[in-house]
């Protein structure tokens, strides 16, 4: 089992990997088409501006020159701030693509192999801050057959008396545990993974994209 899992954890980051590939190439092309679009602009730009001022009397060169190069000047960063609010869109639009492929991943992860070892290891790491033998798992009941499993051998191990309890609200996988009182409640769903740690792969993802 500790080799398929260890091949299909290989599997998935290969196939994150070549997907942010794609998408940095992708990024990469829609840049270059736009920095090609902004100096063919300018190049325009210059050009008719420039045979206008060719065409200006001679005593008044001077002071149409100077007015060329503010407008030209001007022109230039409007076109600047244009490509960039433009990249920063498409960086936008592609950090969102390929967080949503990760959130898809994240949801399916109840059916992958490591589902059971993210149950197990959340379990036991959290029951050592906790001293309290009896505690409770609020688990969705498409994992009660799984849960019970893990629940049954850690109690023992650990000896512990957990006991588990179908919650009302459906997840995609994971568990709450909490004390009788609730007084301590820790979120361990699949909703609140890809919550708490949004913020840190959308960094990620910005960095692996445009580094």
């Amino acid at each position: 089992m500790k080799d398929k899992d260890k091949s299909e954890d290989e599997e998935y980051t290969k196939n994150l990997n070549q997907l942010i590939k794609k998408i940095k190439a992708e990024a990469e092309k829609e840049t270059k088409k736009i920095r090609e679009e902004v100096k063919i602009q300018l190049e325009s730009f210059e050009k008719e501006t420039q045979k206008e001022v060719d065409e200006i009397k001679e005593s008044e060169l001077e002071k149409e020159v100077s007015r060329f190069e503010y407008i030209k000047k001007r022109a230039e960063s409007d076109y600047q701030q244009r490509a960039k609010r433009i990249i920063i869109q498409t960086k936008e639009s592609l950090i969102d693509e390929v967080f949503e492929k990760i959130e898809k991943e994240l949801i399916n992860f109840r059916s992958k192999s490591g589902y059971r070892k993210y149950i197990e290891e959340k379990l036991y790491s959290t029951s050592k801050n906790i001293k309290d033998k009896k505690m409770k798992l609020l688990i969705d009941k498409k994992d009660d057959k799984l849960i019970k499993e893990i629940v049954t051998a850690f109690n023992k191990k650990a000896d512990k008396n957990y006991i588990i309890e179908i919650s009302k609200k459906g997840t995609n996988g994971g568990f709450v545990i909490t004390d009788e009182n609730e007084r301590i409640k820790i979120d361990f769903t699949i909703e609140n993974l890809l919550i708490v740690s949004k913020e840190t792969i959308r960094t990620k993802i910005s960095e692996l994209l445009f580094d």
